[in-house]
């Protein structure tokens, strides 16, 4: 049921999104570092890289609305196992435009589901400069910030809440529709 709202906001979004803006899709990639710590998994290798799907409206030059999909990024800790995260957002961003509107500062946030052994709530925020190359097409270097909650099998017997977070450096293409 939370999918089909979704997918129904998004829809609707972009069907009255304002000309001046207008939908949008895009897709970068970049590098990602997980922190935690050393309070969790105690990590070994915490980078790794990855991909990001995106679409969304501007409602205007000022307002955005985005679906994204980060792909799974694998960290490894010291014991050797694989733990792999990937994240599906939706999140709102305020823009500021300027020197005619070529360049485009922007903030955002948001909430989302993490994959790992299951799925997880948390959320999103991050910023960014993009650059417009004409009417449609635009290129984007962005930092995103992912913070989420995990249970681990390590303590069955500890409840305590146990948060993750993912700094996602990337760079992206974007074209405008």
């Amino acid at each position: 049921m939370k999918k089909i709202i979704v997918i129904l906001v998004m829809l609707s979004v972009v069907a009255f999104a304002n000309r001046d803006g207008g939908p949008y899709i895009g897709v970068g990639y970049g590098n990602s570092s997980i922190s935690d710590d050393d309070n969790y998994f105690h990590i070994k290798d915490d980078s790794d890289t990855g991909y990001k799907i995106y679409a969304g409206a501007y409602m205007n030059k000022y307002f955005s609305v985005e679906l994204s999909y980060l792909s799974d990024m694998t960290y490894t800790d010291i014991n050797g196992t694989a733990l792999e995260f990937g994240f599906i957002d939706v999140n709102v961003q305020a823009h500021y435009p300027f020197y005619y509107d070529k360049f485009d500062l922007y903030g955002k946030f948001g909430v989302g589901k993490v994959r790992h052994d299951g799925e997880g709530f948390g959320y999103i925020f991050g910023a960014g400069i993009s650059l417009r190359f004409d009417e449609v097409f635009s290129g984007k270097i962005g930092y995103d910030y992912m913070n989420f909650g995990v249970d681990t099998i390590e303590d069955k017997y500890d409840t305590a809440d146990k948060h993750l977070g993912i700094h996602y450096l990337f760079i992206a293409v974007e074209v405008q529709f």
